[in-house]
């Protein structure tokens, strides 16, 4: 029918856009933990993987790269999301996440565990992820959604170092995913080499959760953006 022709046509390369995007991402987060505390760039190197990302896929997308982002993109009513395209770009983070681990791990043979740092425990990176994802999806929202006033050309660095400050301020306790597709990747490739599965659970909902007050805080400081709200393709 019309819906799903409509679907068809619309859709895929957006979730192409997202699977890449994310897989990027996913390759250069494992690459860089794989190196050990001594590689004093891996902030940097992970912020300016999603920066070029964003730049180089926004006209596509809205290059969300991440489900909480685009949870917080659905809350706040951006045009021309739904609830089905939402579904299908988390579907495709997840894919780009999975097939991103399964790349780091083929490159270096060994994959690491999602968790606390030593000294932390699981209330600290609940707190943390949901904090500093609610940071990277209140930029996303504030630099890219709006209907006017948006950083033409800045939107790119603007993402990318919100995904810096959480991973400064907090990779040294719970890891900054930041990204529920980023903690499910890195369970998934650790799982395949004999850990466990789970751990990404609490990392996706405390995402999920800054995902949802980031929606909430724009509303509350923008509410006239939310009556028209509009999601256009990011500036070129």
């Amino acid at each position: 029918g019309a819906f799903w022709s409509g679907l068809v046509s619309r859709l895929p390369p957006r979730l192409v856009a997202e699977f890449l995007g994310t897989f990027i991402l996913v390759v250069t987060v494992g690459l860089n933990v794989m190196q050990g505390p001594g590689n004093k760039a891996a902030p940097l190197s992970i912020s300016a993987a999603l920066m070029v990302m964003v730049y180089c896929l926004g006209d596509v997308s809205g290059a969300h790269f991440n489900p909480a982002v685009t949870l917080a993109a659905l809350l706040r009513g951006a045009d021309g999301l739904t609830g089905g395209d939402a579904v299908g770009y988390m579907f495709a983070q997840c894919f780009g996440g999975a097939a991103g681990a399964l790349t780091y791990t083929a490159v270096v043979g060994k994959a690491f565990a999602l968790g606390p740092a030593p000294g932390y425990g699981w209330a600290s990176v609940v707190l943390a992820e949901a904090l500093f994802t609610f940071l990277l999806c209140f930029v996303v929202l504030s630099v890219a959604t709006l209907r006017t006033g948006r950083l033409s050309n800045m939107f790119g660095f603007a993402i990318g170092f919100a995904l810096f400050v959480g991973i400064v301020a907090v990779g040294g306790v719970s890891g900054a995913a930041l990204n529920p597709a980023v903690a499910l990747a890195i369970d998934a490739s650790h799982a395949i080499k004999g850990g466990s599965v789970w751990a990404f659970l609490p990392y996706a909902l405390a995402e999920f959760i800054g995902g949802a007050a980031a929606a909430l805080v724009f509303a509350a400081t923008r509410g006239s953006e939310m009556s028209t709200a509009e999601e256009k393709p990011l500036p070129s």
